[in-house]
């Protein structure tokens, strides 16, 4: 039964069994960290764990931490532009170059 808790427990992100989240949110929620810091630490935490990072919880702490919500949005725009899936995209069309010039 406690393996069973503790699975559910990780397969739903809870911070207690992630110490980098929990981490990150003591940062965030202190006051000795400038805001722009703050915001580094989150974009830096998202493009790490991206997928399983939950991103509206994660903007909700910096916005509560004392960075504009304007700024949050940096989180997002980072992601969409240096993320996992456009660095597939990438390789997937580099691979697909490479093949046509071996055939061509």
């Amino acid at each position: 039964m406690k393996c069973l808790l503790k699975l559910s427990l990780i397969l739903i992100g809870c911070s207690f069994f992630n110490p980098q989240q929990r981490d990150l949110l003591d940062k965030i929620r202190g006051s000795t960290i400038k805001s722009a810091d703050k915001l580094r630490l989150a974009i830096l935490y998202a493009l790490r764990y991206e997928g399983t990072a939950d991103l509206d919880a994660l903007k909700r702490e910096l916005i509560n931490g004392g960075v504009s919500q304007q700024k949050t949005s940096l989180v997002d725009l980072i992601l969409e532009h240096c993320g996992k899936v456009l660095a597939l995209l990438y390789i997937n069309w580099f691979a697909f170059e490479l093949n046509f010039e071996c055939v061509g």
